[in-house]
């Protein structure tokens, strides 16, 4: 999978280098993870794959993205619009802002309207979008998203922009990069797609200033930094003209391990209503069974607890995640 999207995103990707049956092997785990545009960004340009039933399937995914792009802009004009008239005006970020990275766009789907909204107007956001039934896939709150810098650091640094003929904000390149980075690692790295988004934006030609993007924290520091590194190390991301373009450390180990293995599950259990962890003493058998399907990833559990990306090993952490799961999920229980 690594070696079929390395630079997939570029307006002129390299050349082919995989059969049709390589890419069969890993059709059904890049379809599943968004990734069938880039795919047909790879191959389109190359008779034999882009003729061959694989690559038909994959140019009929494209043409899919494009239309369902479509259905989005139109509504995210419609959530716009009603925000405007509230006099509020959001961040867009994440999916629809990373759409515009790529060449066309069938080749970044996005679902899920991602907005900041600006501080102590949350509230009215929310029953505003509410009352006219526009509250459903818009997601207001990314606290993860935004570690290393304020809610009010991001509102001083967006750009507008416009969008349907409406003027729409979106993060600065260094904010943008910044909470990519942290979203890829937050969800464990399963999905391919959001580590090629780094690429595009490492690519994208923009001046990236470093002390922005990496921020005070340390821990957050080695999060974008080991995403820039997977992006250059399995995806052949160009650092060339960005601030790691010189000295950039190698990914850990594990890092990169649990990213390929990742790539082989593309929707984590993990991510499902999490059962109880602590082994309650009615069911330490059940508890037992469970226990290796709900296992935290190494990356998710880092993130989660604030930890670094170093070479240290990662169950501690893991456990420590873990139990706090558990603590969570309990606590729930007990509530109802």
């Amino acid at each position: 999978m690594a070696r079929i999207l390395t630079g997939s995103w570029r307006p002129e990707p390299p050349p082919v280098d995989f059969s049709a049956y390589e890419l069969e092997l890993v059709e059904d785990r890049l379809m599943a993870s968004g990734s069938a545009g880039l795919i047909w960004n790879r191959i389109k340009h190359d008779p034999q794959m882009a003729g061959s039933d694989v690559g038909s399937r994959f140019a009929d995914a494209h043409r899919m993205h494009i239309l369902h792009a479509g259905l989005h802009d139109r509504r995210l004009a419609r959530v716009l619009t009603l925000l405007g008239e509230a006099g509020v005006r959001p961040i867009i970020f994440k999916g629809w802002d990373s759409s515009r990275l790529y060449p066309d766009r069938g080749m970044r789907p996005f679902g899920d309207i991602d907005l900041l909204i600006p501080p102590g107007e949350l509230g009215m956001v929310r029953e505003a979008l509410q009352i006219r039934d526009e509250l459903e896939g818009v997601d207001l709150e990314h606290p993860v998203e935004l570690a290393g810098s304020s809610l009010e650091q991001l509102f001083e640094r967006a750009v507008p922009r416009e969008h349907e003929d409406i003027e729409v904000l979106t993060l600065s390149e260094e904010d943008r990069l910044r909470s990519l980075s942290i979203h890829y690692l937050k969800s464990g790295g399963w999905r391919p797609l959001n580590l090629c988004d780094i690429g595009a934006v490492l690519e994208s030609g923009d001046v990236l200033d470093a002390s922005i993007c990496l921020s005070p924290s340390r821990a957050v520091r080695t999060w974008v930094e080991s995403t820039i590194a997977c992006a250059r190390d399995l995806l052949g991301a160009d650092l060339g003209s960005s601030p790691w373009a010189d000295g950039l450390r190698p990914a850990p180990k594990w890092l990169t391990k649990a990213i390929i293995e990742a790539w082989g599950h593309p929707f984590p259990t993990e991510w499902g209503p999490a059962p109880p962890l602590l082994p309650p003493l009615s069911d330490p058998i059940g508890v037992a069974r469970n226990l290796p399907e709900r296992w935290p990833s190494p990356i998710a559990s880092t993130i989660m607890t604030g930890a670094s990306v170093n070479r240290l090993p990662r169950l501690p952490i893991q456990l420590v995640y873990l139990a706090k799961r558990s603590v969570r999920y309990l606590a729930t229980q007990d509530a109802r």
